[in-house]
């Protein structure tokens, strides 16, 4: 059985896609907003996600990238718009729908579409745990990393740079402890990985 969560502000119709989940045979676990659902530890098949009065969701879309790493959401909207679609598209929704919509074709996407969320969602993982390995580093190390990744010598690194191949070396020896790699071919792993998914 495929496990949803919806996360809306508006009681009401919050209630109302637990009710149709249920009626299709489906729980659907209720949250109030992001942090509780965050805070709950628990992950999905899918969420869906309302978009606030305001009009707001890239908060809750941000939120959700920096603490349920690979969660598939839909963002749902009275009033789609299509910026609005692209928007949460480049922040991670895999679709953005018009509320009121019906369930069961929810279900029927989620069917047709799930082998293809596979791949992109451990790849937005991998960059993601790459980028918080990365942020441990200074500016010049990261730089002198993604030169190594880009298979330049330490020699090459060093007179870009003014400096001495043996500096681009101490650098090198830190930026690998920092990352808590023991080899250079993990770290450029790393800074390949760091720059694969982009969702701008």
């Amino acid at each position: 059985m495929l496990k949803f969560a919806v996360v809306d502000h508006d009681m009401r119709r919050k209630a109302d896609v637990v009710m149709q989940f249920s009626d299709i045979g489906h729980s659907c676990a209720p949250y109030d907003n992001v942090e509780e659902f965050a805070d709950s530890g628990r992950h999905y098949d899918l969420l869906l996600l309302a978009e606030r009065a305001d009009g707001a969701f890239r908060d809750d879309l941000e939120s959700l990238r920096s603490t349920v790493h690979g969660q598939k959401t839909i963002v749902y909207s009275t009033d789609p718009h299509y910026a609005n679609a692209c928007e949460a598209l480049r922040l991670g929704a895999l679709d953005l729908r018009a509320w009121p919509f019906d369930l069961t074709e929810i279900e029927a996407w989620w069917h047709r579409n799930a082998e293809t969320f596979l791949p992109v969602n451990r790849l937005r993982l991998r960059t993601r745990e790459a980028r918080d390995r990365l942020a441990a580093l200074t500016s010049r190390e990261r730089d002198i990393l993604h030169a190594i990744a880009d298979g330049k010598s330490n020699k090459m690194i060093a007179a870009g740079l003014g400096v001495s191949h043996r500096t681009i070396e101490a650098h090198r020896l830190r930026l690998l402890k920092k990352i808590e790699v023991t080899n250079s071919s993990d770290a450029v792993r790393i800074s390949i990985e760091s720059r694969l998914f982009d969702p701008a």
